[in-house]
């Protein structure tokens, strides 16, 4: 880079000094004019022409300018593209030049010995160009060749630092050679492999052209003997080509072994949402004011009977939930490559499906079982337990993320066929939210119907039907 440089310099140099000798020389044949004609005007085209050799080199330092900068600094590239740009304006000078003598010989060979516009003119745009050259050359020395200067002393420093690291890599490049000849012959077996099955398949490609002609002749001549002679030559390629014309090879990342296995996670989360809906037709959401006295409670918060009573159906949910993946486990012998997870999602099911249906009996008495009952019918369809939901119309698509069953189903997956990432603790999470909502209708909001609803519940025992 350095010596580059040095030597872009004294070319600009060494070009701005020749301008000005061509400048003298033309004024010198102008003077001259009037003698010699023909050949003034043949040193003048001589001339002529050296300026577009001038303006030929000027427009290749032009081009090799704008080619380098892209690989320069990001602090260099303005300046060089601007030196580019006037070495192509010092080109078209030289050129405007060269047509102004070229010009002026034309009118020496007619007999015109007037040539004091061309001459001006030439002189204009030589002092021009000398001008432009003179700028290139200071702009150069201020902007560029520190630039340069600095780069070329970057560079050698990498250059030393890298031949360290040559030695090293002579080292390491030793090693790999072994490795990378038993890796050429595995790679030459393996070529070997993909010719042959290419030959084959041309072979195959080959023979189906010949009976499609052979059949399209066939077809095309009315001739029934000749076609049936042609499906009847080769039967086993015509049968194999039209009932598999395309080979699909299918790589599953989570299998199931079995199609109640894939069943399972729909058919399990209704058994624990009916097992938590039971649980509360067996035990009564409030406990009576006779159980209260005799366990010595005064004066409890509603949140404390709240909480405690929903203790009781806990315990038995566990146990309910426990039982049942066990089941599943062990009896059932369904697939399942994460045991724990798979009872995690049970248990944590169970306890947020019975503290759900909990909070609607405990806010609605058993206008919240109804609601309950709806819930799991919805819920049949809209977790995605049996049919993907990519099928089922947008609306079940929309409603589905706000069931609780699809993130159990979702989650018993995970736990049967296989996790991915935080998948299953991301399901599990999004259907603990769902415990926020029924808290809320279990604590404050069941309090403004609480007067509306011990009158409903009154009316209802009244009338026999329902205890």
């Amino acid at each position: 880079l350095k010596s580059s440089a040095d030597t872009l310099k004294s070319s600009l140099a060494d070009s701005a000094a020749a301008f000005g000798a061509v400048s003298d020389s033309v004024d010198a044949l102008f003077d001259a004019a009037s003698g010699d004609s023909q050949g003034i005007a043949k040193d003048l085209r001589a001339q002529a022409d050296a300026l577009a050799s001038h303006a030929t080199v000027y427009r290749q330092v032009a081009d090799s300018l704008e080619g380098a900068a892209p690989s320069l600094p990001e602090s260099l590239r303005p300046q060089v593209t601007a030196l580019a740009g006037r070495a192509r304006a010092v080109a078209s000078q030289a050129d405007s030049m060269a047509a102004s003598l070229r010009t002026a010989a034309d009118k020496l060979e007619a007999g015109d010995t007037d040539l004091s516009a061309e001459r001006d003119a030439a002189k204009a745009k030589a002092a021009e160009a000398a001008a432009s050259i003179n700028s290139i050359k200071d702009d150069y020395e201020a902007n560029v060749a520190p630039g340069l200067a600095s780069l070329a002393e970057q560079a050698a420093s990498m250059a030393d630092a890298l031949s360290g690291v040559s030695d090293d890599l002579k080292g390491v490049g030793g090693e790999l050679s072994a490795s990378a000849t038993s890796a050429a012959d595995v790679m030459a077996g393996t070529a070997d492999k993909i010719a042959e099955t290419t030959e084959k398949l041309k072979g195959v490609s080959s023979g189906l052209r010949e009976m499609a002609s052979d059949i399209d002749g066939a077809i095309a001549s009315g001739d029934r003997d000749a076609l049936r002679a042609v499906l009847g030559s080769d039967v086993s390629a015509l049968s194999k080509a039209l009932a598999s014309p395309v080979g699909v090879e299918r790589i599953a990342v989570f299998p199931v072994e079995n199609f109640g296995s894939a069943m399972a996670p729909l058919y399990t989360t209704l058994a624990l949402f009916i097992g938590s809906l039971l649980i509360l037709v067996v035990f009564k959401p409030k406990a009576d004011l006779r159980i209260q006295k005799e366990a010595g409670l005064v004066n409890p918060k509603p949140r404390q009977l709240f909480f405690g009573r929903f203790a009781v159906m806990a315990v038995v949910s566990l146990a309910q939930s426990t039982v049942m993946a066990l089941g599943n486990l062990f009896f059932l012998d369904v697939q399942v490559t994460s045991p724990w997870l798979f009872m995690v999602c049970f248990w944590g099911a169970g306890l947020v499906f019975t503290f759900i249906i909990y909070a609607l009996v405990v806010s609605f008495a058993n206008l919240g079982k109804a609601i309950a009952v709806l819930l799991l019918i919805v819920q049949v369809t809209g977790c995605g337990g049996s049919f993907p939901l990519q099928i089922m119309p947008d609306f079940v698509q929309a409603l589905s993320p706000w069931l609780p069953a699809t993130h159990v189903v979702n989650a018993m997956r995970s736990a049967m066929m296989g996790t991915y990432g935080g998948d299953f603790w991301a399901q599990m999470g999004a259907l603990a939210l769902f415990l926020i909502p029924a808290a809320l209708l279990g604590l404050v909001l069941r309090k403004p119907l609480e007067k509306f609803m011990e009158w409903y519940v009154e009316k209802v025992e009244s009338s026999k039907l329902i205890s």
